[in-house]
């Protein structure tokens, strides 16, 4: 693990517990009905987790329908089709969210379901879309349908009607990485990941913790390798890809920073309901509060935990060790 002499000299110490003066530590996880863990079908060796509609407005005529498609077996599947009694017709999209506007292709052959991997359907990857509602849909309830995939056939499934906001991370968006490279939503489908919202300007809280995910990530291993560190910077005004990349090098090389606009930047926080806010100072300077959770998501891009500001290091890498096993924390 590469750590400045003068980043040891700090970080070790005993700095202050506290976030700045003023901080608000917010971090919202309850955004209403997410995706219903206990909701899973299986078919062999797949697993459907969390089935679940979304009706543009209460007398649509039309909704999507997202789950996750786990496949614990040595070969390949694919979904190549599905079907609703609600729904004239059913067919299954790639989508494409880019400034608020979605963009659908068909995809006559379905969706591939790679061996020991997993596939989610969500807002920006891959819907089912369902259109000319026989009915209008309520919210709360629960609509049967099949999911056909090429090998494990036909499986009968439960949707449950979902409210209008999506789940904690399952807002596309797109971002820059130190490396000046696109990143975003697709870079992390399939596998789990660590992300923290942070700044490289901050004076305690984010140098402390990518030193302490470094420190982790140092003692899992072999075991680091199954799973992705993010830092997503808040203050793009600052942290150019150049800026980030020269900040990262006194941390584990496997932490991946990102930046973009202010635009791309705000839209990533918002998927994961993060709080920050630029604060002015003196002579033009400013600092940013933020949240200072590490958020924890799943292989199928779901909610599993979070680790805290200065949280005991065998509970930190307790964690991680269950995160890229894909066991539950």
């Amino acid at each position: 693990m590469r750590l400045h002499a003068a980043l040891r000299r700090l970080l070790p110490g005993a700095l202050p517990a506290v976030v700045l003066a003023g901080a608000a530590v917010y971090f919202a996880i309850n955004p209403p009905r997410q995706v219903p863990q206990h909701a899973a079908f299986r078919a062999g060796k797949l697993t459907i987790d969390g089935p679940f509609l979304l009706a543009a407005a209460p007398d649509a005529d039309s909704a999507a329908a997202y789950m996750t498609i786990k496949n614990g077996g040595r070969e390949g599947d694919r979904l190549v089709s599905g079907t609703l009694d609600i729904a004239e017709r059913v067919e299954i999209q790639a989508t494409d969210v880019r400034d608020g506007v979605t963009e659908m292709e068909p995809l006559p052959n379905g969706v591939e379901i790679p061996a020991a991997g997993a596939v989610t359907l969500r807002p920006g990857s891959y819907r089912i879309m369902l259109s000319r509602l026989r009915r209008q849909l309520k919210e709360g309830e629960h609509v049967g349908g099949v999911l056909t995939f090429e090998k494990a056939g036909p499986v009968h499934v439960s949707y449950e009607v979902g409210s209008f906001v999506a789940p904690l991370g399952w807002q596309p968006f797109s971002l820059t990485s130190e490396e000046g490279v696109s990143f975003g939503t697709e870079e992390l489908m399939g596998e789990p990941y660590a992300i923290f919202f942070g700044y490289t300007h901050c004076p305690d809280v984010c140098p402390t913790m990518l030193y302490e995910m470094s420190e982790a990530l140092d003692t899992l291993g072999g075991d680091a390798d199954k799973l992705r560190v993010v830092f997503v910077s808040v203050d793009p005004e600052r942290d150019t890809p150049d800026a980030l990349k020269n900040y990262l090098t006194a941390f584990d090389p496997r932490i991946v920073g990102l930046t973009g606009t202010p635009q791309s930047v705000d839209a990533a926080a918002k998927s994961f309901h993060i709080y920050y806010k630029k604060v002015p100072g003196e002579d033009g300077d400013y600092s940013v509060d933020h949240a200072t959770s590490v958020i924890l998501m799943d292989a199928g891009g779901h909610f599993v935990g979070t680790i805290g500001y200065r949280e005991d290091q065998a509970q930190r890498v307790a964690k991680l060790k269950q995160l890229a096993a894909g066991a539950p924390l």
